[in-house]
């Protein structure tokens, strides 16, 4: 039985904990940089939701199933893709925290579905819904209450599916096979993505009365957005089938669900911890090969390469615009693309790469969570660790810029002035996003567990280094028109050369006074780290 007092006192908590954030300059830019994605998200909401209105309203008015079934379908993705994607790159309540008290099942299941979706993503579909209610509502005012029935449906079957997949997820990344696994698929997503659309495309009936197109149209009328879109079209002996089919997959997600946090609720362990063994002396490596670099540097630079180079994250991000190159490489005729033809594709692809990597940028210590600690005892400067780290940054962007390079290549090799153009381009905005990084990583740090689908990452540093690309970007501009005015590349590149000494001026100034705000960001820095999940 749910527990009304102990949802209560969990909002009335987590009430006060916004409160007493706001108290310190991290909790009101939280607060600041919230506010401001709420208003992203009513912004993207709300202009498609008026399209969802007259699209709905003619659907009902003449009829129109199969259109009325595009908008659920839209709402379906969306809702399934894009919070999934929020929750892993934001900061999200950890409703894992509840099991610490002593809550039924009933209880911890209804604060997970609760709490874990308080998404600011989350407004747009609803704003959609309430398009697809006031479209419906015009045409037919009889239909106000079916309609808040079926829509609440389709809402609920939606929130409880995306919660499953999360979920699941996390429960397969617990583990190292299964982790791989799931890596795997999404890296290959993207282009596979691509090639069901090229497949379909070849292969779509033009012809809506073939039997193929048929068997699709029926096929979709049995899954939630077309049995949602058949409840509001059909006869009245109809759509009472379609809805009960539409809570039978709130039944079917909700029980797999059940079964899924019934586990957690239990306290299954999926340590993957080997049996105490004899460990065997050997001897120190010396010598690290092509990352020997002087001490305690080198030191900083290997553990950083090591540790990043085992987490899967990582090869997702550097092999996100060789897919982007894929993708839209193969739209088209092969070579003649217009893409891989363009003169700015590799600033662009580098562009788009580089914005990839800034979350690792601005939150250096990531990684480190209690061995934080051990940094501030040991006898070596932050500006020597801080010089480590960001020479592995530095090598994940230079090496994803070259893969994306000589993959461009085989479709339209870049020009020698085009080439040096991005280099120095690239130098600039790395050099920039650095310097911003290091002081964020103080600031605003946050523990990260590469075995979790949900990274938990500072908004208020998302927001930070929006207004860094943005400022990038806004100087880098007159240069781009320059070079196009006067039709002379070579003139772009000596303006992000200066662009980049300036960087590195400011990096190193920046870079000498980094002792100073890690003696006084101490506290908070260990508190944050070190802090259970």
């Amino acid at each position: 039985m749910i527990s009304r007092a102990q949802f209560t006192t969990v909002a009335w908590l987590r009430w006060r904990a916004f409160r007493n954030g706001l108290r310190s300059r991290r909790g009101k830019a939280e607060a600041f940089s919230g506010i401001f994605m709420l208003i992203l998200m009513l912004m993207f909401g709300f202009g498609p939701s008026i399209g969802y209105a007259f699209g709905s309203y003619y659907a009902i008015s003449h009829h129109e199933p199969r259109m009325l079934a595009i908008f659920f379908w839209i709402t379906f993705f969306y809702w399934q893709l894009v919070p999934t994607i929020a929750i892993s790159v934001s900061d999200v309540f950890d409703t894992t925290s509840f099991l610490r008290f002593p809550v039924s099942l009933s209880t911890y299941y209804a604060l997970w579905l609760a709490f874990g979706s308080l998404d600011p993503a989350l407004i747009v579909p609803t704003l959609w819904l309430f398009g697809i209610f006031c479209g419906v509502a015009f045409a037919n005012p009889l239909l106000i209450p079916w309609t808040l029935l079926v829509l609440a449906a389709f809402a609920v079957s939606n929130l409880i599916l995306s919660r499953m997949i999360i979920a699941y997820v996390e429960r397969w990344m617990a583990k190292r096979k299964t982790r791989e696994i799931v890596g795997a698929l999404l890296a290959f997503s993207g282009v596979g993505f691509q090639l069901i659309i090229r497949g379909v495309e070849r292969v779509a009936p033009h012809n809506l009365n073939s039997p193929l197109y048929l068997t699709l149209t029926s096929l979709q009328q049995s899954l939630p957005p077309g049995a949602a879109a058949n409840s509001l079209t059909s006869g009245l002996p109809h759509s009472l089938g379609y809805f009960a089919i539409l809570c039978a997959y709130i039944a079917v997600f909700g029980v797999i669900l059940a079964f899924r946090l019934s586990g957690q609720y239990r306290g299954e362990n999926f340590s993957e911890a080997a049996a105490k063994t004899k460990v065997e002396k050997r001897p120190i490596e010396r010598h690290r090969g092509w990352l020997a670099l002087p001490d305690p540097v080198g030191a900083v630079f290997e553990k950083e390469v090591r540790t990043l180079a085992g987490t899967q994250q990582i090869w997702l991000v550097l092999l996100s615009p060789f897919i982007m190159l894929l993708i839209f490489g193969t739209i088209g005729s092969g070579h003649n693309n217009s893409f891989t033809r363009s003169h700015w594709t590799l600033p662009l692809g580098a562009a788009y790469g580089l914005l990839s990597l800034s979350s690792y940028f601005c939150n250096s210590f990531s990684g480190e969570q209690g061995g934080i600690q051990f940094l501030y005892l040991a006898p070596v400067r932050f500006r020597e660790i801080m010089i480590g780290k960001n020479l592995a940054h530095g090598l994940l962007a230079s090496l994803q810029f070259l893969l994306f390079a000589v993959a461009l290549s085989f479709f339209a090799p870049p020009s020698p002035a085009m080439f040096a153009l991005t280099l120095a381009a690239m130098t600039f905005a790395v050099f920039a996003n650095l310097c911003a990084g290091n002081l964020l990583s103080f600031y605003f740090p946050r523990k990260v567990d590469f075995s979790r689908l949900n990274q938990k990452g500072s908004s208020a540093t998302g927001l930070f280094m929006l207004g860094i690309q943005i400022a990038t970007i806004a100087v880098a501009t007159p240069i781009f028109l320059a070079a196009f005015y006067f039709h002379s590349d070579w003139i772009a590149v000596l303006g992000f050369v200066i662009l980049a000494l300036i960087a590195y001026v400011l990096y190193r100034t920046l870079l000498n006074s980094v002792d100073s705000v890690a003696l006084a960001k101490r506290e908070s820095l260990i508190s944050e780290l070190t802090k259970a999940a």
